[in-house]
């Protein structure tokens, strides 16, 4: 079995260089065999059009993408970011598209790792490696592609409100249920007595969003800080085009450790498109604003 590998570019790499910019090359290493592109000198979003054919593939082989800048062979080399990928996870038809790179160290998703285009299909049939079968698959993936973007338009319901520390009443004059693929709530002055089944105020407030929003929408992502909660509720359609969940928290109060001002955030990647939704709760009047 082959593997056929188009490694086509970069977008939103992390700086790693004083002048702001970054040398970055990919490299990966199967079997022993070891795959790498050129470096584009000084690029966050670098143009590699590499192709790559990997042999003797057994099928359960997990490769280890990963984007380094070049630095001098005096100095070490950074590890900008890393894409796993498994073989076995690879459709019949191939894969294209943009991927989410990890954080070097922390191997976790970060919204500011960058992304890579890839495309990838295996060739199950044949003693040696078919280039016309090759370019007729990533032909095909490129135009599922296409069309697949002409349709990628999503609705999302936003809102925001201050509880004012009260438990959540009727929001059907408020949400429409039932309507939107993606609903995202934030609430600030969050905290009141949990009603009759709920162990916190967090379960209370989660609950009577989820009857407002209906049956159709369920939570993906609830982020809080002291009294301010952020929900996102998608459903399962809208489920399967959302990866590289991430969220976040800062605290603004005094010394930003007090958590009663700041704010909390949840992104992701819907398709191709990144989304980022933040919820605040900042100091009271507008001379007290940056």
């Amino acid at each position: 079995m082959f593997l056929h590998l188009y490694v086509a570019e970069a977008r939103g790499l992390p700086v790693s260089d004083n002048h702001g910019r970054s040398d970055p090359y990919l490299k990966f290493k199967v079997n022993g065999k070891k795959y790498r592109t050129g470096t584009v000198n000084e690029r966050l979003n670098p143009i590699w059009t590499s192709h790559f054919t990997v042999d003797k593939l057994k099928g359960d082989e997990e490769l280890e993408l990963t984007v380094w800048d070049a630095d001098s062979r005096l100095s070490k080399q950074d590890l900008l970011g890393i894409y796993p990928m498994k073989v076995s996870k690879i459709p019949d038809e191939g894969m294209c598209g943009w991927c989410s790179l990890l954080d070097g160290e922390s191997k976790q998703p970060s919204l500011e790792t960058g992304e890579l285009r890839l495309m990838a299909w295996l060739q199950k049939e044949g003693g040696k490696p078919d280039m016309k079968a090759r370019d007729k698959a990533f032909a095909d993936l490129l135009d599922a592609e296409k069309k697949s973007a002409s349709s990628g338009s999503v609705e999302v319901f936003v809102g925001s409100w201050n509880v004012g520390n009260a438990q959540t009443g009727d929001l059907s004059d408020w949400i429409p249920k039932d309507k939107y693929p993606v609903y995202v709530i934030g609430a600030q002055e969050c905290e009141y007595k949990a009603r009759e089944g709920c162990k916190t105020c967090m379960d209370d407030w989660v609950k009577y969003l989820s009857e407002a929003i209906g049956e159709k929408a369920k939570l993906l992502k609830c982020k809080s800080l002291g009294q301010m909660r952020l929900a996102i509720f998608c459903t399962d359609d809208a489920r399967g085009n959302i990866t590289n969940i991430i969220s976040r928290k800062e605290a603004t109060g005094i010394g930003h450790v007090i958590n009663n001002k700041g704010g909390t955030g949840v992104g992701f990647k819907y398709k191709d498109t990144r989304m980022l939704f933040i919820n605040a709760h900042l100091a009271a009047h507008q001379g007290r604003s940056a």
